[in-house]
């Protein structure tokens, strides 16, 4: 027999619940009972939500080649870019609280295009700043006006985070490239 926290008995694993599968009312459905024990754990994310937070290829998308407009995944994810030929854009959805959309550069040289990223609310936080010639720095949001970031010819190792504080995107991570990342 099993013991410890969280453990069940193989013998009494519906009366362990404290919630019979039947009751006064009827028996209780799957999904009356899938609701009940998201909100005893105090989730508010949907079975799709959850499921793409869990699998890698459901929250990750490649740039194609051309570039341009790219849709935000829904919940977050991972945006792999590649040599692009057109700037690579998008628009954030609402800052929801913990949410991650990370852009990593794949490319196998220094791009000629940039990458547009635009917040519906403003950027706080910034990015490292690695010069491929020489300069290193940082570079941040005013957090007043900037809700645009621009990541100019991103090179190896650019990797960029934004996470939603529940106002506002933070921004994180570094640009490598000859020409600094600026917010507008």
């Amino acid at each position: 027999m099993a013991t410890g926290p969280g453990s069940l008995s193989r013998h009494n694993h519906f009366s362990e619940f404290g919630e019979s599968l039947v009751t006064n009312s009827g028996v209780k459905s799957p999904a009356v009972r899938k609701a009940e024990a998201l909100a005893n754990l105090g989730l508010t994310a949907t079975a799709a939500e959850i499921n793409a937070a869990a699998d890698g290829s459901a929250n990750t998308v490649v740039v194609a080649a051309g570039g341009a407009a790219v849709t935000p995944l829904a919940g977050g994810g991972t945006y792999l870019v590649p040599l692009v030929t057109a700037n690579v854009t998008m628009t954030l959805p609402a800052a929801t609280l913990g949410q991650k959309h990370t852009f990593r550069f794949i490319g196998s040289a220094a791009d000629a295009e940039d990458w547009v990223i635009t917040s519906p609310t403003l950027f706080v936080g910034g990015p490292a700043f690695f010069d491929v010639g020489g300069t290193n720095a940082a570079v941040y949001a005013n957090g007043t006006t900037h809700a645009v970031l621009t990541v100019n010819n991103p090179a190896a190792g650019t990797e960029i985070t934004f996470i939603g504080d529940g106002t506002n995107w933070a921004v994180t991570g570094l640009v490598s490239s000859a020409d600094a990342p600026a917010f507008s």
